[in-house]
């Protein structure tokens, strides 16, 4: 059973997909790992054995499944990540995701690489180092155990409904 690595960047950044995806393939086309990718499988003409391309893509359940994710750092696929326990190779593009990716390396739940020096050395390397090094899972583990003694979505809707009150 291969390990299965899960690629999205969300749905705001549209300009670089298509280079974003071809360094993918150019990295992970044809390695020893089942490649799932939310995107326009129109993007590119020819779409490597082992990738697996949808438009759509059922992020909550499929994230059950999966050994790593690649995502550009945005808040909502960094949460479900890390709410499954999976270490994650983050690609900051815009934004605040930057802030984001630093806090992912900082705490040791995954890998940073910076988009303009993307290279396929790098990612290769980043993919097999969350893979094989219990290290990320570990900490990712970590981070899905905070999340849920945090109380997860009931727990901050009930701080928001409270802090509303008391400005009232």
């Amino acid at each position: 059973d291969l390990p299965k690595v899960y690629i999205s960047i969300g749905t705001v950044i549209v300009d670089s997909r298509k280079a974003f995806f071809e360094r993918m393939v150019e990295a992970l086309g044809n390695k020893p790992v089942t490649v799932i990718a939310a995107t326009d499988p129109k993007i590119l003409d020819v779409w490597p054995d082992n990738f697996i391309v949808q438009g759509y893509v059922p992020q909550s359940e499929l994230l059950k499944h999966v050994d790593v994710v690649i995502g550009h750092g945005g808040l909502n696929t960094v949460c479900d990540t890390y709410m499954n326990g999976i270490p994650m190779l983050v690609i900051p593009m815009a934004f605040d995701q930057s802030h984001t990716a630093q806090l992912i390396e900082n705490y040791g739940c995954g890998i940073r690489l910076k988009y303009r020096r993307m290279r396929v050395h790098g990612i290769e390397y980043a993919v097999n180092e969350l893979i094989y090094n219990k290290k990320y899972k570990k900490a990712a583990e970590e981070i899905q155990q905070s999340f849920i003694e945090a109380g997860g979505n009931k727990s901050a809707a009930k701080m928001l409904e409270k802090l509303i009150e008391n400005k009232e």
